[in-house]
């Protein structure tokens, strides 16, 4: 992609500036500058854009009563996820609750062994 329509892009994603802004990381007020044509997008925001077109946020239009709101196959929470879950190379939702709970895990036999470490310097010290 050359050069971004970000409002028309937004448009098509179904989303309000704010919400838009939320999943590039940005503000509302970045989103109006990109929009108005006073700014351009920044490189890191426009990647991860292309990206999540990319990867699966297919635009379309679905027939409604009001032909001209536009809408997505995927809800803004189900592009993060998927997005989340490809980065961690998961396949999901529960591979990623099994990898919270894994190192929820471990962080709890590690704080174990670090008091027992800590109780064996304290008694080496008496």
């Amino acid at each position: 992609m050359e050069r971004l329509d970000i409002k028309k892009i937004r448009k098509e994603l179904a989303l309000s500036q704010t919400d838009f802004g939320k999943l590039l990381g940005v503000g509302l007020r970045s989103v109006q500058n990109w929009e108005s044509g006073d700014r351009n997008i920044s490189e890191s925001a426009k990647k991860l854009l292309e990206s999540i077109i990319k990867d699966g946020a297919t635009l379309h239009k679905v027939p409604n009563n009001d032909s001209s709101t536009p809408a997505t196959n995927h809800s803004l929470e189900e592009i993060i996820i998927s997005r989340v879950l490809k980065r961690l190379n998961l396949q999901s939702l529960e591979d990623l609750y099994e990898l919270n709970n894994n190192q929820m895990e471990l962080m709890e036999r590690m704080e174990a062994l670090e008091e027992v470490v800590e109780e064996k310097v304290r008694l080496k010290k008496i």
